[in-house]
């Protein structure tokens, strides 16, 4: 219905004579019976009969509904009626009233006015309503003080935003009418007031209506442009289309009934809803009456005066680069007038979608993030757009914080200046704003930082981002000229300042407590494509100091040698940036470009305290004075030779023999330096790595600090040689009488000082050996981190397989020890092994078998020294929620006396370095090796029944609560251990648990597909275009694990037309698959993926696509279940060709299964006849109930069935999901108490089908309000039902999860449901030849809910 009033239609809408006529004779037949006298206020009729004209001719009421407000029923008009000699006190509220409104007419009734209808909060109200209300307390002061031939005042007709009794807002054409009339001929006369109500079905947008988020200006835009709408309506008005244009005589009405104009007010206000929502913004189009005025104007040259011609001149506004926009702020909501093709090209939004509307949808789609980040810019961008006075205003600048269409951030320098569309003087003329947007990479890395800082809470990242706004504000008077360049130069400058007095604030800046800002971005940019000039104009001095030959040399020059490692940096730079960075130089140090490109490269100097100043100290003071010369001097002065001690990213450090060379390159003044990495120098324990020294400080810092200071002066003197070489080497080069004789090959010289200085180190390093700190039990872990690959650790190794059962099983899952570690039979590892030492603090580790390696992702160097803590979930809440009490029990454990033997096993939820989890199956046992006491663990990875398990991850109470049978299973069966093994043990008490899986855990599983192939019942279908980062998180959240993923509609088409259409729509797809991959952690459905599977559906056309889509699900960990074959449309070859493709992914193990989507007999002929293809698992057909099945299509099915083939049905809802509107399948849904929705699934279940549904319920939401959990503040992304609220000791698991899952399985049986639906259609005993002979049918594919009697639900 158009209009929220029952059996109401605009009188312009076209109905045929038949339809009236049996219209009038239904209500001849059935006339409407009025309320009992009592019930019905006396002056009703008489009040009505006054007001009948006017709702007749005014608003276009139709006869029936005018009888029924009449008679005071449902269907009829909502009117009320106040009593003007009683203070305008409501005596009267129709039936009609309370139908549309949901006020309650026993709460209306007696009450003063009608201030009830008042939009909530009063600040809105007061904001959009007020001049009406004032209105109608005019006319009612006016109404009050009538003398008895005075004339009634005139009707207020105003749309306005009122209260439902549900406390929603919704849109109300209200119609106050004073009623004046005499009693019985008498001079008495009766004054009320009557407001009619007329509420329109269009949506109210929660965003500026809500009270958590109002936006007032927004708000009266909105409402100022429907109410402009209905007045233009009403003076348009439109009649019924007929095939002849209208007599002269048959003219149209000068004037629009309500209900005409209120209807094309609806109509306007849903068309302008429908595409309004951008992430959380509402960015409605309400300015498209600004852009066509601009677009009359013709260019944006047109629009400028001729004072700001220079400057638009100067910034080449036609440029196809240049992102510009102009923005009208007389318009409605300060649209967009006129959008540039760089405009498009930087943002992503085509222009005919951004005109027209508020350039809101350029903010962060997180309402939290862009609160957090530009919150203090908006009010200075809303007064720029406000002010009049564009002479003393007349340009400025901004940072934001903005988002590009596909969700990707960027940081926008924004210069907005107001312009005018005629006349010399900024006073005269329309005013504009014109705009242009410039993306800065300039400190980005720091800046995504501080959003981070300011994400985790209010603190240093919000002070540090307005001191840079401040400083940008600060040179806005001086920034004249303006281009592109310029802004980008200007920001580079302003960052520099910033960066010294802020940057100490900002994580980014930091490396191991070495300040490394990076500040030379531009520079590095600056620097880029002259690598190979360099290498041509000193490809002699390069040959020389790195010891090329000339096809290394070459390798260089393309940066594509491994062995040569050479940085380049910019003296002139702030901080001596790096410009460059080898392919060698990141392979060596682990610092790759995107970190180590404009930063000064002190990163790489040793972490440990007073370390890097003992050893390096007088080293980095001749550098920094070597950096600093200029001019003549600088390119003059001989190469510098520096012996630096030097650490790797991942700690481990290395002794590096550098030359620094002065070099110039395009005229502009440069320090190439080049590394020998001195190998074969061996490195004690208390200098070898990071971890090692620090562990050592903390036992005896002084002794530490005394071996450094030795080891320093021992450098120093080294150094000191070295440069005497290198002096006594340019000497003689300058020597006349220097012969042939001396010449060396290129690299000899430098050769010999590497060999040279490796002599001295290693002399050096074994003849301090006796002045080593001796070995405690706080570095004991360490020390034995450097042993646990030497032959002393075999010895221990094979002392554990005698004396320790538990480690004699797990050699036995095995096949023996081998350097160190373990490897299995076959397949990658599940079983590993560790001990720790309970002697010293914390119980760290001391030897990690290698599948430890593999099993957790975590290195030796990585686990070594450490608790084993580090395998627990980083999210505080799950670890508590799924391991707290089992974590104790260990703890208890470790801390026991030792004894010999002594067991203990535990069921874990670990997790993998990358975040992964996994469960872990861990035995802990009292060992001892060598005459020492350790703890030995054997961790065995749960592989059986991961999909059941994963539900376990969900957090939720019922999960846990399953979690705790299991253990508790699994502890009775512990002693059976030695005998199984932990594999077999954990299989076993899986299975036992498995007896007793709630069926609410998951939907009716489908087994026909092949050996161990098992799909949920009900899969939700999503394409490129859907709503991902909200259907598929609340899908999950509802206990839904199967998607497709299909491409669709306009892409299929235009994929078969154009094969670059293709791979651009699979790669935006894959991006959009991505992003919403990465917000799982958010969502926390991630840790659910174990479960999750996904089937691919592509035509042949789209047949690439598919590995853009596996690339994304295999980095995320998903599964790909099946990839089906789309045959609409398809050709026989296209199918083979395709399939055969196909085949080859399934070969590969990137899709378990291939089926056909659309089914048909030619394409399963085809594929049958095809040598070695293989099989069709899953075959999709679109079948919905009382479809006729045609005798082909029957007599496929029923083959289709005998090859063990699963059936899946797309299209139950009907076309265009028909039968979820049928009034006949919704009344028999409402007897069953379930959704229409979920009978049709119903159904599917009963035929065997497996159901793809584009939602889980009637409504377009795939979770319904109702059913939705309480979730947390918008924007934040975090489901309520998976995240817990309190990191505390006392979290709680959520109560509900699985909703949609919960309801499936406790509705009434599929026979039952199917049954019903067939009587609902009529079909019961006139159905298909398929329903008639459906019970004929071998079906192997039985759900399991179907086999099993129906139980009663959870408690």
């Amino acid at each position: 219905r158009p209009l929220a009033l029952p059996a109401m239609a605009p009188t312009g809408d076209a109905q045929g004579a038949g339809a009236k006529q049996a219209e009038a004779q239904r209500n001849e037949q059935q006339p409407q019976q009025p309320e009992a006298p009592e019930q019905v206020w006396a002056d009703w009729q008489a009040v009505f009969d006054l007001l009948t004209p006017r709702l007749k001719s005014t608003h276009g009421f139709p006869e029936p509904v005018l009888r029924n407000t009449r008679n005071n029923q449902v269907e009829g008009i909502p009117i009320l009626i106040l009593d003007a000699h009683s203070n305008f006190e409501v005596v009267f509220a129709s039936r009609g009233m309370q139908a549309c409104t949901g006020w309650k007419r026993e709460a209306i009734v007696g009450k003063h006015g009608i201030d009830f209808l008042r939009l909530k909060p009063d600040a809105m109200h007061d904001t959009l309503n007020r001049k009406f209300w004032g209105e109608i307390e005019a006319m009612k002061t006016k109404l009050a003080s009538l003398g008895v031939a005075a004339t009634a005042p005139r009707p207020i007709t105003e749309l306005v935003v009122s209260t439902m009794g549900n406390g929603l807002p919704f849109w109300n054409l209200m119609d106050v009418v004073p009623v004046d009339r005499s009693v019985d001929g008498s001079s008495t006369r009766c004054r009320y007031l009557a407001c009619i109500l007329l509420c329109l079905e269009a949506p109210v947008p929660r965003a500026i209506f809500h009270e958590g988020a109002i936006d007032v200006a927004l708000a009266t835009s909105l409402v100022e442009t429907a109410r402009a709408d209905f007045s233009y309506a009403r003076r348009h008005p439109v009649g019924p289309w007929t095939p002849n244009p209208p007599a002269a005589e048959e003219a149209l009405p000068t004037e629009a009934t309500y209900l005409q104009a209120a209807e094309t007010v609806r109509r306007e206000l849903v068309h302008i809803h429908e595409d309004a929502q951008e992430g959380d913004h509402y960015v409605p189009k309400l300015g498209w009456a600004s852009v066509e005025a601009f677009q009359a104007m013709s260019t944006l040259g047109r629009v400028a005066s001729k004072v700001q011609e220079e400057i638009l001149a100067a910034w080449h506004a036609t440029d196809e680069d240049l992102a510009c926009i102009v923005a009208d702020p007389s318009g409605v909501d300060c649209p967009i007038v006129f959008a540039s093709e760089g405009f498009e090209e930087l943002t992503g939004y085509k222009r005919g979608w951004a005109l027209g509307r508020n350039c809101r949808f350029l903010q962060p789609n997180s309402q939290r993030t862009n609160m957090a980040v530009n919150r203090n810019e908006f009010r200075r961008l809303r007064d720029f757009c406000k002010s009049k006075d564009s002479k003393s205003n007349n340009f400025m600048l901004s940072l934001l914080l903005n988002e590009r269409a596909d969700g990707r951030h960027f940081w926008n320098i924004l210069y907005m200046q107001h312009i005018h569309s005629s006349g010399e003087d900024a006073g005269t003329g329309k005013s504009l704003i014109f705009g242009v947007l410039t993306s800065s990479a300039v400190q980005k890395d720091a800046l995504d930082m501080l959003v981070l800082q300011e994400l985790g809470g209010p603190g240093s990242g919000d002070k540090a981002l307005q001191m840079l706004r401040e400083r940008l504000r600060k040179r806005e008077e001086r920034f004249v000229e303006p281009t592109k360049q310029k802004l980008l130069d200007l920001m580079a400058d302003v960052s520099l300042a910033w960066v010294r007095e802020a940057g100490r604030s900002i994580a980014n800046f930091w490396e191991r407590g070495l300040f490394v800002p990076r500040v030379g971005v531009g520079a590095a940019l600056e620097f880029s494509g002259l690598f190979p000039h360099l290498v041509d104009a000193y490809s002699a001095l390069l040959q020389e100091q790195l010891c090329l030959t000339e096809d290394a040399l070459n390798g260089l020059r393309g940066n594509k040698d491994m062995k040569a490692i050479c940085v380049v940096s910019d003296p002139l730079g702030m901080d001596c940036p790096v410009v460059f960075l080898s392919r060698a130089f990141q392979e060596t140090t682990g610092y790759d470009a995107a970190f180590g490109l404009g930063r000064n490269c002190r990163f790489l100097q040793p972490s440990t305290p007073g370390m890097n100043e003992a050893v390096n100290g007088e080293e980095l003071a001749a550098i920094r004075y070597f950096s600093g010369l200029r001019g003549q001097a600088a390119l003059t002065a001989p190469p510098h030779v520096a012996l630096l001690l030097n650490q790797k990213r991942t700690g481990e450090r290395f002794w590096n023999l550098a030359h620094l060379n002065h070099v110039l390159v395009n005229g502009r003044h440069y320090i190439l330096a080049t590394y020998m990495h001195l190998s074969g120098v061996p490195m004690p324990a208390l200098i070898k790595d990071a971890f090692s020294s620090e562990a050592v400080l903390h036992h005896d810092e002084a002794q530490l600090l005394d071996f450094n200071q030795n080891l320093g002066g021992f450098c120093y003197g080294l150094r000191q040689e070295l440069r005497a070489r290198v002096t006594a080497a340019s000497a003689k080069e300058r020597q006349p009488s220097s012969t042939d004789d001396d010449a060396k090959a290129p690299g000899s010289r430098v050769a010999d000082m590497v060999a040279h200085s490796v002599q001295a180190l290693r002399g050096y390093m074994q003849s301090c050996q006796n002045t080593m700190p001796p070995e405690t039990p706080e570095t004991l872990s360490n020390s034995l981190a450097e042993r646990f690959d030497a032959s002393s650790w075999t010895k221990s190794l094979e002392e554990l397989t005698h004396t320790s059962q538990m480690y004699g099983l797990f050699l036995r899952e095995t096949t023996g020890a081998q350097s160190g570690g373990v490897r299995l039979l076959s397949g990658s590892p599940r079983c590993a092994a560790s001990l720790a030492d309970p002697a010293v603090e914390d119980c760290p580790l001391v030897y990690v078998s290698a599948e430890f390696e593999v099993l957790t992702g975590h290195t030796r160097q990585m686990s070594i020294g450490k608790n084993c803590k580090f395998l627990q979930p980083k999210d505080t809440n799950m670890n508590i929620l799924l391991n707290r009490g089992e974590l104790e029990r260990v703890r208890d454990f470790c801390s026991k006396p030792h004894q010999e033997g002594l067991r203990h096993t535990t069921l874990l939820v670990n997790v993998e370095r990358d975040g992964y989890p996994f469960w872990n199956f861990l035995v802990l046992e009292h060992v001892v090796a060598e005459g020492r006491k350790y703890i030995l663990g054997v961790q065995t990875r749960v592989e059986f029944e991961i999909a059941r398990l994963s539900e376990l991850l969900a957090m939720d109470s019922d999960g846990i609560l399953e979690l705790d049978r299991l253990r508790r299973g699994l502890k009775q069966k512990e002693g059976l251990l030695m005998e199984r093994g932990p594999t077999v043990l954990m299989e076993d008490a899986i299975a036992a648990w498995l007896i007793s899986y709630p069926k609410y855990f998951e939907l009716p599983v489908f087994e026909a597909g092949g050996p161990g192939f098992r799909r949920p019942g009900v899969s939700v279908e999503l394409n490129a275009k859907s709503d991902l980062p909200r259907i598929f998180p609340d899908a999950v959240e509802e206990g839904v694990r199967h998607f497709h993923l299909s491409f669709k509609g306009d892409d299929v088409q235009a994929g078969r037309d154009d094969n670059r259409v293709t791979g651009l729509t699979g790669q935006l797809f894959a991006l959009r698959l991505a992003e919403l991959m990465m917000s799982g952690e958010k969502r926390r459905f991630d840790i659910l993926r174990a479960g999750i599977k996904f089937t691919v559906v592509t035509p042949p056309s789209f047949v690439s696509a598919f590995a853009e889509l596996h690339k994304v699900l295999k980095q995320c960990r998903y599964e790909i279940d099946c990839w089906m074959l789309d045959c609409q449309g398809a050709g026989v070859q296209q199918v083979r060709d395709a399939w055969k493709a196909m085949s080859k992914a399934v070969r590969a193990g990137d899709a378990a299964s291939l089926g056909l989507w659309a089914v048909s007999r030619q394409a399963r002929d085809a594929i049958a006849s095809m040598p070695g293809a293989e099989r069709i698992s899953v075959a999709s057909l679109e079948i919905h109930p009382g479809q006729e099945l045609e005798p082909m299509k029957y007599q496929l099915l029923q083959d289709l069935r005998s090859q063990s083939v699963e059936i899946e049905a797309y299209g139950i809802f009907g076309p265009k999901l028909s039968l979820l509107g049928s009034r006949s399948i919704q009344q028999q849904a409402s007897g069953l108490n379930m959704d229409p929705a979920m009978l049709l699934m119903k159904w599917a279940e009963a035929q065997d089908y497996i159901s793809v549904v584009p939602q889980l319920r009637m409504g377009a939401s795939v979770v319904s309000e109702d059913d939705a959990l309480v979730r947390s503040s918008k924007g934040s992304g975090v489901s309520s039902s998976m995240a817990v609220a309190s990191a505390s000791q006392d979290a709680q698991p959520v109560s509900v999860h699985r909703n949609f899952v919960r309801e499936y399985q406790n509705a009434r049986s599929a026979q039952e449901c199917a049954s019903c639906l067939e009587v609902a259609l009529g079909i019961e005993n006139g159905g298909s030849t398929y329903q008639r002979d459906r019970a004929s049918l071998s079906r192997s594919n039985s759900p399991q809910s179907t086999k099993e009697a129906t139980t009663d639900g959870p408690p």
